[in-house]
């Protein structure tokens, strides 16, 4: 028998031959919903985790994670995981980068760090929520095993033409191409700021971070597009379709 900790701050004695599946179904995903996570000896379980048994073979050893998930009976088009957003038809994973902020006062910045991978929360309203201080910024990493087009939606405005999101709902379009094509672009730092300089030749490409601000902000992408009438809603969040 071995001694497992659980977050509702009590102990249970498990027998050593114990699957993380129950753990998973019995502590995490059962009757039992005071448990956020189970940890041992260092090692923890967390109820966001996804808890799945696929067979695998000696030549899947070299294959990733996502691709061995998608062999399972039930595959839904998009899945959430603790720190991956997963497409594992299209064999595509988006993660959301913390990083520093950089000042809003017009000057030109190199990139920030990368600070590690943002942590994706799911609750009982089955919305996923991810934590982020106005102080910080996150920029998205793309990752895919073959050619796949990623559309990127910040509320009711697609990120990439700055167009409304339900214009063209389930549509590629070139002209302006409202799509990022993975793993060609390996990430996105923001929302394309690029202008012409001032002697009308100069072509400066910049970007505006993702940041997180209230919704009553005037300074949203989604407001100031409001008062200039191309979208009717301030939503907020974030909204992806991947296509292959």
């Amino acid at each position: 028998m071995v001694k497992l900790r659980l977050s509702s701050s009590k102990q249970v004695e498990v027998p050593l031959t114990t699957t993380v599946e129950d753990l998973y179904s019995k502590y995490l995903d059962g009757a039992d919903q005071k448990n956020y996570i189970v940890e041992w000896n260092g090692l923890a379980l967390n109820s966001n985790h996804k808890c799945s048994r696929i067979e695998i073979m000696e030549r899947d050893f070299e294959l990733e994670l996502y691709v061995l998930a998608s062999r399972e009976k039930e595959v839904s088009s998009c899945g959430v995981g603790y720190k991956n957003i997963f497409f594992p038809k299209a064999k595509a994973i988006v993660q959301l980068k913390r990083t520093l902020r950089v000042p809003d006062n017009g000057k030109t910045y190199p990139l920030p760090p990368d600070l590690g991978t943002m942590e994706i929360y799911h609750n009982a309203k089955n919305e996923y929520t991810v934590p982020i201080y106005q102080r910080e910024a996150l920029w998205m990493n793309f990752s895919a095993e073959r050619n796949v087009a990623i559309k990127i939606g910040i509320g009711s405005v697609n990120a990439i033409t700055g167009e409304p999101w339900d214009k063209d709902i389930g549509v590629l379009k070139q002209n302006p191409q409202n799509y990022v094509v993975c793993p060609h672009q390996a990430w996105l730092d923001g929302i394309n700021s690029s202008k012409i300089e001032d002697d009308g030749y100069e072509f400066k490409h910049t970007v505006r971070q993702f940041v997180a601000m209230p919704l009553n902000s005037k300074s949203l992408i989604e407001s100031q597009l409001k008062e200039l009438g191309i979208v009717d809603n301030v939503e907020g969040g974030l909204k992806f379709e991947a296509s292959c």
